[in-house]
């Protein structure tokens, strides 16, 4: 039993929406204003948000997988983060973006974990013997902190309830 966590088609096609509404917009503003960064500005904002919606929308590739065992992320992770090995979990805004952030016990060491933006807090972590693992939001289908409590709940649940709650909130 797993549940597997991909990006957002409705975010991708709001985004794909903005995109083709501010080509639009960059158009009519060179066409009739002749106001030509205002309408360039416009037109380069919307092939960006157009290749970013639209790559997102066929983009189903998992981007985090629980299973009753572990949380697996496979982009910074790579390998499979047991329950029990999770100290502490919680969500926090850096630089535009929510992120998820484990702390890991300090006997437990992933082998394949890629170093991430935050030197800085995995030094001050380590000093007191835990390993930080960052779980970046943008653009999932479950925002941070739905995240944050349902693996809150399965940290804290045993086998059978740990597959129960995946039942549940992959049904939502």
């Amino acid at each position: 039993m797993r549940m597997i966590i991909h990006k957002s088609r409705k975010k991708s096609v709001c985004i794909t929406v903005a995109g083709l509404l501010a080509g639009i917009a960059g158009g009519l503003v060179l066409y009739y204003v002749r106001d030509v960064v205002l309408g360039w500005c416009l037109v380069i904002t919307a092939v960006f948000a157009l290749l970013y919606g639209m790559g997102s929308l066929f983009d189903r590739r998992p981007y985090v997988v629980l299973t009753a065992h572990g949380i697996t992320e496979p982009f910074t992770i790579r390998e499979q983060i047991e329950w029990e090995a999770i100290r502490y979990v919680d969500d926090f805004y850096f630089r535009g973006q929510y992120w998820v952030r484990l702390l890991l016990r300090g006997d437990y060491k992933p082998q394949l974990i890629r170093p991430g933006w935050f030197r800085r807090f995995d030094r001050l972590y380590e000093s007191e013997g835990v390993k930080a693992v960052y779980i970046r939001m943008m653009g999932l289908e479950v925002d941070s902190m739905q995240l944050v409590a349902l693996i809150r709940k399965m940290k804290e649940a045993d086998m059978p309830d740990r597959i129960g709650l995946l039942k549940k909130y992959r049904s939502r």
